[in-house]
């Protein structure tokens, strides 16, 4: 177990569950929930309060530059993750989780964030990452072998601040913003699969968790109807900003029947709650799948 883990384990031991597919992982009854945390008014009070911690103090100078750089608005950006329940820790590891609300502040981030560059913000490449990701998840991330899932940049809104792991995860701002598929409910799960295919529209991928409108190419692996598949959910941040308009990918993860206003659809989920052999890849070949 690692020390991060170690720590959270300190502080919610009796909330601590294991699971023979997700390994170990933190699951907090209903009738314990004691308070309901509000990202954007955490923050507020965060910036508010008048003595700091280091790490506390860097999420502040932070959430500024993405402000004033990226021109987001205060009331558009929030905490998340370990910071945003007072659990974060910077002699162990802990990162900086950041949200940022609406397809607007999405799109700003994206566009302007190469402008902290030279201010204490490193965007990961090929060649930074490779000392954050394994530390985080040994050996696979969502079905790839090591290698491979350094090669890509899940997402353009990651990286790292004053040598802190930083994730900044573009969320929708309301129900209004919701694509159908989230709308829909999901009748079946029809197993695993794999297929090739073609990216139709990609701005619901933005966000998190992202979405992808596609065309079906080949069925690689699963059942056949799989063809039908009109839609790819991604996992979190994972999955978010990779595939372009008009290209083709391969993608693997829970294939899934929903309904909505007695219509039916087909959609993947990446999701790995569901699976964790889900990937977005450009060649099968790549992937060590077992």
């Amino acid at each position: 177990m690692s020390e991060g883990e170690n720590y959270v384990k300190s502080k919610l031991n009796n909330h601590w569950v294991k699971s023979q597919s997700l390994g170990s992982f933190i699951m907090i009854p209903g009738n314990k929930i004691t308070k309901i945390y509000d990202p954007v008014n955490e923050l507020q009070d965060l910036i508010k309060k008048p003595k700091k911690d280091y790490l506390e103090n860097k999420i502040c100078k932070l959430v500024n530059l993405i402000s004033r750089k990226c021109e987001i608005p205060f009331d558009k950006i929030g905490i998340s993750g370990s910071n945003l329940v007072g659990l974060s820790d910077s002699s162990v590891g802990s990162d900086i989780d950041l949200l940022v609300y609406g397809r607007s502040a999405a799109i700003n981030l994206v566009k302007y964030l190469g402008r902290l560059k030279n201010l204490g913000f490193e965007h990961y490449s090929d060649s930074t990452r490779d000392k954050l990701i394994p530390r985080r998840q040994p050996g696979t991330i969502d079905g790839f072998n090591q290698e491979t899932a350094l090669k890509y940049e899940y997402t353009k809104t990651s990286g790292r601040f004053d040598n802190i792991h930083v994730n900044i995860s573009p969320i929708r701002d309301n129900e209004a913003e919701l694509p159908k598929i989230f709308k829909a409910t999901v009748s079946k799960k029809l197993g695993f699969c794999i297929v090739e295919a073609k990216i139709v529209n990609n701005q619901e991928a933005v966000f998190v968790p992202p979405v992808y409108r596609v065309k079906v190419i080949k069925v690689i692996k699963g059942q056949t109807f799989a063809h039908e598949v009109k839609f790819i959910v991604g996992s979190r941040f994972l999955h978010a900003q990779i595939g372009r308009k008009e290209q083709s990918l391969i993608f693997a993860g829970i294939l899934e029947q929903r309904t909505l206003k007695n219509t039916k659809f087909y959609d993947i989920s990446l999701e790995p709650w569901e699976t964790v052999d889900g990937f977005i890849a450009s060649n099968i070949g790549e992937i060590k799948h077992g």
